[in-house]
């Protein structure tokens, strides 16, 4: 069997617990006992390596945010002083510097590509396939693109990156049969509840080749299938699978409309955050318990995303009805430049 995984799954793992990277050290058994073939198009693997400083950069942010948020402002002037203040003072200084080397030795880290989803992914890019581009593959994801078809977020998306991908998969398609692990929603489609491969993809590939081609939104849940048994603990496929439904959302209509695809949860915000929501920001966490709103009762425009900060009104215009995002985190957004989805309460 060959496997194809998407970049949004690779990068996935740069924020993932080190008990989480199961996936990826059970895929390198696999590879290495040449029971499945990794295809890796070329256009995933630069796609991967342009986008992980900004995946690296956003975690190392949380970790300042972390940080910020145990920081001491000092103490009451009544207590100062007094034994047990000065022990926590003490304590708050330990922390800090604690997180300090914490800082620096993920910086370090980072830097070299040693972490340990750094080094499990080059690990596993070293025994795969490698798919080459040519110009052959070039001009069919550029006649993909002028005609209109998928992969491709909107009718106004105009990165060829994923039809450079599909057709590199197709020309691939006659050795053996295909899984397809992404949550991308360029490649699925709905069906009974259900996240398959796009039908005007499936059809292609049919027509192409006698070979099978499935869809899994989860790494962990591909190893479990193809092992046949529980490789992988049923907490890490449920954490892959959330967070693989979560990024799933209606992207496209064929007017070019981004869909947008209700939650189950509810979110709280304070009502003075939205003028962040102007200008170029970093993610942040919803503060708790302070303002309930529903889609009824609360928009504002979104103009940047928090990942590339490209302008996201700007990219929109002539479509009035996404000018107006509804806030609220029973729904998720992709951008159109860089595919990341995100929660408006994390703005």
């Amino acid at each position: 069997m060959r496997l194809f995984i998407d970049t949004n799954i690779y990068l996935d793992y740069f924020r993932a617990s080190s008990e989480s990277l199961a996936s990826l050290k059970a895929l390198k058994n696999l590879l290495t006992q040449k029971r499945v073939i990794l295809v890796v198009p070329e256009q995933t693997e630069q796609e991967y390596l342009r986008r992980r400083s900004g995946i690296v950069e956003e975690t190392r942010n949380e970790l300042l945010k972390q940080r910020g948020s145990r920081a001491f402002n000092g103490q009451t002037p009544v207590v100062r002083g007094w034994k047990r203040a000065k022990t926590i003072e003490k304590i708050i200084r330990n922390l800090m510097s604690a997180y300090d080397d914490l800082l620096e030795e993920y910086d370090k880290k980072s830097l070299a590509e040693k972490t340990e989803a750094d080094l499990l992914i080059k690990d596993i890019f070293k025994l795969s396939d490698k798919l080459a581009e040519s110009k052959f593959i070039i001009e069919k994801a550029n006649l993909r693109y002028m005609k209109g078809n998928p992969p491709r977020k909107y009718k106004d998306d105009r990165s060829l990156g994923d039809a450079i991908v599909w057709e590199s998969l197709l020309e691939d398609a006659n050795k053996d049969n295909l899984a397809i692990i992404t949550h991308d929603t360029d490649f699925i489609c709905k069906q009974k509840e259900e996240q398959v491969l796009n039908h005007f993809l499936r059809k292609e590939w049919e027509k192409k080749t006698n070979k099978k081609i499935n869809l899994y939104i989860s790494l962990a849940k591909f190893i479990n299938y193809f092992e046949k048994k529980d490789v992988i603990k049923k907490e890490i496929v449920q954490e892959e699978e959330k967070r693989g439904q979560r990024a799933i959302i209606d992207s496209v209509s064929m007017s070019g409309v981004v869909n947008l695809e209700p939650l189950n949860f509810a979110q709280t915000v304070r009502a003075n955050d939205f003028d962040l929501i102007s200008r170029p920001f970093t993610a942040w966490q919803a503060s708790e318990g302070l303002y309930n709103f529903t889609p009824a009762n609360i928009s504002a425009p979104l103009k940047f995303c928090p990942y590339c900060g490209k302008d996201i009104e700007e990219s929109l215009r002539g479509y009035p009805s996404v000018q107006q995002y509804v806030l609220s985190a029973r729904y998720q957004f992709a951008c159109p430049y860089c595919g990341e989805r995100f929660f408006p309460e994390r703005l």
